[in-house]
């Protein structure tokens, strides 16, 4: 009888203590904070008299995956623990040794007691490799060259990572990858493209890889490519009552009936009126045009040679604010 007793009680104590953890469910509800965070990213920032350190996230937990892609300030526990990372040992050094730059990660707890979430580190392990260890680069800035036959682009390097950082805002030769997968923005979903559609002037974001093998020249190779073509150039013709040499003005009066006049005629009295230019110091205060709608007419612009435009008629004397050539 008494082993039966010593053996119920035995069970209920594993019960006890092996219950909460097969107690469903096993994470929390989506819609609670977590109260705990890791996150790895590059050390943007670090302020010894505040105790903080600010990293660029790349990676991160369920708690600070608020903060993927951006800066998050991070207040360092007066018992912190923090690392430096040397092979597959831990060198313990102080808050004033994170170099910017550098690979750290973060594991520590989050308090929204008091409205806005409050990072505090518990443990920060920062990983510093040499430049010629690093075999992955990204970089985003406009194309200053490409060679579509050669399979190579140039860029202006303006935002770049740590494998890059010697060309940060300046140019650096790029390899595409024969079979590198090179995206363009159109109509704001991504398109397969290829790199004769590239053009200078184009804004890319690139990933690849580097070949290091010959230190003093390495070889970046891109292998994923996001483009945004440029905007085109615009012109705005708004006065054509005084047009450049080599553009003739026609005035359209009816269907089929054409008056064409050009600057350039020296007899004035067959040349067809041009209304006179729209402007704001044309006209005073309160008052109104008394041109007709036949009187105006409607004005196009023929160019002798190219680029040839015309001019929708939209405004009175030519375009409308906000159209173009």
């Amino acid at each position: 009888m008494s082993k039966r007793i010593f053996s119920a009680g035995a069970v209920v104590a594993l019960l006890v203590f092996v219950a909460p953890a097969l107690a469903w469910p096993m994470m929390l509800p989506w819609w609670e904070p977590s109260q705990h965070f890791a996150c790895v990213g590059k050390i943007q920032a670090v302020d010894t008299t505040a105790g903080t350190v600010t990293v660029r996230v790349h990676l991160a937990s369920r708690g600070a995956a608020d903060y993927l892609g951006e800066d998050l300030l991070v207040g360092v526990a007066a018992d912190a623990h923090i690392f430096k990372a040397v092979g597959a040992r831990f060198e313990s050094i102080a808050l004033g040794d994170l170099v910017v730059g550098e690979k750290l990660r973060v594991e520590g707890v989050v308090d929204c007691s008091t409205g806005p979430a409050v990072f505090t580190g518990k443990r920060l392990v920062m990983r510093r490799l040499p430049l010629n260890d690093i075999k992955r680069f990204a970089f985003r800035g406009p194309v200053t060259a490409v060679n579509a036959t050669a399979g190579t682009l140039t860029a202006t390097m303006n935002r770049v990572t740590r494998a890059l950082s010697p060309s940060h805002h300046a140019s650096c030769d790029f390899v595409v990858a024969r079979d590198a997968r090179i995206l363009v923005m159109k109509d704001g979903w991504p398109v397969r493209t290829a790199l004769a559609d590239v053009v200078v002037g184009d804004r890319v974001y690139a990933q690849g890889g580097a070949d290091r093998s010959t230190p003093s020249t390495p070889v970046f190779t891109i292998r994923w490519m996001m483009v945004r073509h440029a905007a085109p150039a615009t012109v705005a013709l708004r006065d054509l009552s005084h047009p450049p040499p080599g553009v003739a003005i026609t005035r359209v009066t009816a269907p089929g009936s054409r008056e064409k006049t050009s600057p350039d005629d020296a007899d004035a009295s067959t040349r067809t009126p041009v209304p006179p230019a729209h402007s704001t110091s044309a006209r005073t205060a309160g008052s109104a045009s008394t041109e007709s709608p036949s009187q105006l007419g409607t004005l196009t612009a023929n160019r002798t040679g190219p680029p040839r435009a015309c001019l929708s008629p939209g405004g009175r004397y030519g375009l409308d604010n906000g159209e173009h050539l």
